[in-house]
């Protein structure tokens, strides 16, 4: 059950007149400037580690597993965050990407769960794209970073009623692995969140992907939560890799699993554009609905 029916769940009006009624506190998603706190360590302007280590998860604002955050304490709000932290510092990711991550919101503790997350995981830079504006809560995509941005781009997608609005933050960063390179390249990170309800409205997100970044012609990773599996005929994840000349690893390993009820891969890590895999693992601890992907990536000399 995804964030809008969790809502009408509490609402006393029919489903559909509460689906209407939700639609109607929303206003349109917007951008929070992407941050670098001076006052933070790190936040260098080149990665020179010789891989990548990416993660992506669906942090379902600080939930957990209960059936709604309005029903969760903000304390154990921010264990639950906590928890998240401790499985990136261990994990030794550099690069993060988040979804279902809210701003200050009534709904789930009244604090910047980004922030709090790159405080307690040690990135000193995040960038937070506001996709939902609702009286009970404003939340969206992120990305939380061990290098500075030297861009960075959100993008809501167009709404799809009656669920909220998804959509993706794109995060620019350099990286020169071991410094052999003459010069970093530069390497599009994006964390993407789509529709849950409707494979045309999945269609139609890709479509908007896939035009917003048709100029990145360097290399580029797509993380996040894609509501897809590989396998139907209209698989969103698949679409998106055709469209873009993306690689997953693995995908037709119906063994891996990221997302619990029910059971499946719902959560993806695509690359392009001289990057490959060096290791890839879903993470089994809970912390989620979904579980973490982390993914150990490297420059592909061969392409």
């Amino acid at each position: 059950m995804t964030d809008m029916y969790r809502m009408i769940a509490f609402t006393p009006a029919p489903g559909i007149a509460a689906a209407v009624l939700l639609m109607s506190l929303m206003t349109p998603g917007s951008a929070a400037a992407a941050e670098c706190r001076r006052d933070k360590p790190g936040g260098g302007q080149v990665i020179t580690s010789p891989t990548l280590n990416v993660a992506t998860l669906n942090i379902a604002h600080g939930r957990k597993l209960a059936f709604n955050q309005a029903l969760v304490p903000t304390a154990t709000i921010r264990r639950n965050l906590d928890d998240i932290a401790v499985l990136f510092r261990e994990a030794e990711v550099q690069i993060v990407a988040l979804q279902e991550a809210d701003a200050p919101s009534k709904w789930s503790g009244g604090f910047d769960h980004v922030e709090y997350l790159a405080d307690a995981a040690g990135f000193p830079c995040f960038v937070h794209g506001h996709h939902v504006k609702a009286i009970f809560g404003t939340y969206g995509t992120a990305l939380l970073s061990s290098t500075r941005f030297l861009q960075t781009q959100t993008h809501t997608f167009a709404p799809t009623p009656p669920t909220t609005n998804k959509g993706f933050v794109m995060g620019v960063v350099a990286w020169n692995p071991d410094g052999r390179l003459d010069k970093p390249i530069k390497v599009a990170v994006v964390s993407v969140h789509l529709d849950f309800l409707s494979t045309d409205a999945r269609e139609s997100q890709v479509a908007e992907i896939a035009q917003v970044l048709a100029a990145v012609t360097g290399p580029m990773i797509i993380l996040g939560d894609f509501n897809a599996k590989w396998h139907p005929q209209r698989s969103a994840v698949r679409l998106l890799a055709d469209r873009l000349e993306l690689e997953a690893f693995d995908p037709d390993n119906d063994s891996i699993v990221t997302y619990r009820d029910p059971e499946s891969r719902l959560d993806w890590v695509l690359i392009a554009n001289g990057i490959m895999f060096e290791s890839f693992e879903v993470l089994p601890d809970t912390v989620s609905d979904h579980h973490a992907v982390v993914a150990t990536l490297a420059l592909d000399v061969g392409r």
